[in-house]
């Protein structure tokens, strides 16, 4: 926000993290074009920190935010601590902001979008009306303002894990995992503020949602089923269990077939159970499982796949036989071998 002409840009931020302060102040320098001589913030922890050794007292700037003051060549200014009326003019406009889009979401009738980017579009909406009754002040401020550096800084952190051989990465004290097939690799990942971007080299594989808080796991089945099928006896003490459950009945699934074959067997059958719905879908071997648990009786994973996956069934084609009847004719014309006058030893080699 621009305190003059009350100028304001926003963007869509999932917490309140240095990336998220960074991807905010260079969406709304590129929208301006030009960049201002000071960068004011109040005391959240992507600018500054506690000194330890003086509590109470004013707060330290972090040193990525001091890179990307230096990088836009900024003077940083902050407000005293628990002294949010200093920035009065950005508070009642962040007030302002929130307030009209309430308005423009009741005269839109409805709080429901298709998607965040549908939802990131009405807000750029609403923003470009709001400053397009600004422009003459901003005119005066962009006079004054210095061009953009001739590159932006990096919106993301990277790092490069390794894939386990359970096919685990982790990020920033958050494990994922990644398809079986990586095993062994180093990867490139980009933690952005929502999702994180994975690359083998140079080239771009996958996105996956970022995790939130000190520690986590996002572990997707399909990633680590073959692995687990060639080490079954890994499951009952695998640390991310609960994520080989797609859903209710699938735990059920393997409830009954530990029940009904034992642990190490059942075990297995689950497992099989999970490799058929990475191949086919969960949705589509949800409804055959509840079937199956609803039946008394023992059954196994290959009756489902079955079902749902039939194995092809060779049909031996044979050539159609149609004889020649004079060949008939010619074999009764033949001598018999006791007119020959030879022994049937003889005939036979013969």
């Amino acid at each position: 926000m621009l305190p003059y002409s009350d100028w304001q840009w926003a963007t869509r931020c999932i917490s309140e993290s240095f990336l998220s302060l960074v991807a905010g102040f260079q969406a709304a320098v590129k929208q301006l074009g030009k960049c201002p001589a000071h960068l004011g913030t109040d005391n959240s922890s992507a600018a500054t920190h506690e000194v330890e050794a003086m509590p109470g007292r004013p707060r330290a700037y972090n040193s990525d935010y001091l890179e990307l003051c230096t990088h836009y060549d900024l003077r940083p200014v902050t407000i005293n601590v628990g002294c949010p009326y200093e920035h009065g003019d950005v508070e009642a406009q962040n007030r302002h902001l929130k307030r009209r889009i309430e308005q423009h979401l009741i005269l839109r009738g409805s709080r429901e979008f298709g998607s965040v980017e549908e939802y990131d579009q009405f807000v750029l909406g609403i923003l470009h009306r709001a400053n397009a009754a600004r422009q003459q002040r901003l005119s005066e401020e962009l006079a004054v303002m210095r061009p953009l550096p001739g590159s932006a800084l990096a919106e993301y952190r990277e790092y490069a894990p390794l894939v386990s051989s359970q096919s685990l990465i982790r990020v920033n004290k958050h494990a994922y995992s990644v398809p079986s097939r990586l095993i062994g690799h180093t990867l490139r990942v980009q933690q952005h503020e929502a999702l994180l971007k994975v690359y083998l080299g140079g080239e771009h594989l996958f996105d996956l949602p970022r995790l939130r808080g000190n520690s986590g796991a996002a572990v997707d089945f399909r990633h680590v089923i073959d692995p687990l099928l060639r080490k079954p006896g890994a499951f009952v003490h695998y640390r991310h269990r609960q994520a080989l459950y797609p859903s209710t009945t699938f735990r059920a699934a393997y409830d009954r077939l530990v029940a009904d074959h034992g642990e190490r067997p059942g075990v297995i059958e689950y497992l099989q159970l999970l490799k058929l719905a990475a191949e086919q879908t969960v949705e589509a071997v949800e409804p055959l499982l509840q079937e199956r648990l609803a039946q008394a009786g023992k059954w196994r994973a290959l009756q489902v796949r079955e079902q749902i996956a039939p194995s092809p069934r060779t049909i031996v084609s044979l050539t159609e036989l149609t004889p020649a009847l004079e060949d008939y004719d010619r074999l009764i014309e033949l001598p018999s071998p006791e007119s020959w006058g030879t022994s049937g030893s003889e005939v036979a080699n013969g």
